[in-house]
């Protein structure tokens, strides 16, 4: 199946003027005239963005904005993860309502990542730039394997902790190091597997009963999370670290590490609030505060500058949140918004240091944005 590459001009809505503020544009992405709804899922580090839009009659389908702006419809699915060649990974509805893992070529071309007899369910996770993909399958009955897709079309199961019952995979770095979960004791466990496939147990802190890792860097270091409170980073070598709680949280974890060792999660206060903190090389934690009047954070781009992209937000809800940029200081600036737009955010910062996300008018209606600096 070959998606349609979108270019002419009677069929597109071009992308709006920029708005200014703060020492930033913001641009809304090209939309054809039946789209009512768009949103981000994905950014690679060169500007390709993969989301997802709803029509008028209200189909849902993935859509993917080249650098320069151009955009191709790839159909109905869900949109998982884009790379610097364009190539897409993410899921479509096979004949058993099941959800089953495909790519799309940079011409649009989507192929089913292939698996083996019994399989009743795969689903895809992450891509890296050789176009090599990871995730899991299901043979059902709660039965998990983890596995690994080539571009060539093969592809490895990844072998489980010894005495699991199943396992995950959910990211892959550039050096082909894998992460993700192996369930023992009907707990998961965070685990890597190297490019020959072996697997090593990343496990939890002393007295913890699971953990789950987010995120891994150029250098092989993991962070994530260690059940019931604790981010965590675990060295190349599968040494756990406890990343300290700030003062009057009482919960956190960790989402990205970057190539400098920098970390950014999340954490919660025992009243409720959740803010975005930023852990150094060392450990030390700094909150980055949401910006005035609000009191919730979220983050989830981090740069090897340290800047964090995400929103500020009142009272835990998403539909009043304000796109923001923290810089190596920890000072929030606010991002423009559209006009109209009641909510903004935030989701990637790429190489040349554009921000991509959303802004949306009230009600459900949303448009892809970047910001560039004026």
């Amino acid at each position: 199946m070959r998606a349609s590459l979108v270019l002419t001009a009677a069929l597109v809505v071009t992308a709006a003027a920029p708005a200014h503020a703060a020492g930033f544009t913001v641009t809304a992405l090209a939309m054809q005239n039946n789209w009512v709804h768009a949103e981000p899922q994905d950014v690679s580090d060169n500007g390709f963005v993969l989301g997802r839009i709803r029509e008028y009659r209200g189909t849902e389908k993935v859509v993917r904005w080249a650098p320069d702006g151009t955009f191709a419809d790839l159909g109905e699915g869900s949109p998982v993860a884009v790379n610097e060649s364009g190539e897409a990974v993410g899921l479509r509805r096979n004949e058993l309502h099941e959800y089953t893992a495909v790519r799309w070529s940079p011409d649009g071309t989507r192929a089913d990542l292939p698996t083996w007899p019994g399989v009743r369910r795969s689903e895809v996770r992450d891509v890296d730039n050789s176009g090599t993909a990871v995730g899991r399958v299901s043979t059902g009955f709660g039965e998990y394997h983890a596995v690994r897709w080539e571009r060539d079309g093969t592809y490895t199961k990844l072998a489980p902790l010894p005495g699991a019952t199943g396992a995950g995979a959910q990211k892959i770095a550039e050096d082909g190091t894998v992460i993700g979960t192996s369930t023992v004791n009907d707990k998961p466990r965070a685990v890597k597997w190297d490019r020959r496939g072996n697997v090593t147990e990343l496990g939890v802190l002393p007295g913890d009963e699971w953990s789950d890792p987010h995120g891994i860097n150029a250098a092989g270091t993991v962070v994530g999370y260690s059940s019931p409170a604790s981010a965590v980073r675990w060295t190349r070598w599968g040494r756990a670290i406890e990343l300290r709680n700030l003062p009057g949280d009482h919960q956190s974890s960790a989402h990205a590490i970057n190539d400098r060792g920098f970390v950014v999660g999340l954490g919660d206060r025992t009243g409720g609030d959740t803010h975005v903190v930023r852990w150094d090389p060392f450990g030390r934690p700094t909150e980055l505060k949401p910006l005035p009047g609000d009191d919730d954070s979220y983050g989830t781009g981090l740069t090897n500058r340290g800047e964090v992209a995400g929103l500020s937000s009142k009272n835990g809800s998403y539909s009043n949140g304000r796109a923001v940029l923290w810089d190596r200081g920890g000072n929030a600036t606010e991002l423009p918004a559209l006009p109209d737009a009641v909510r903004t955010s935030a989701l990637r910062i790429t190489r040349d240091g554009s921000i991509f996300g959303s802004s949306s008018p009230q009600g459900s209606f949303g448009r892809v944005v970047v910001w560039r600096r004026a």
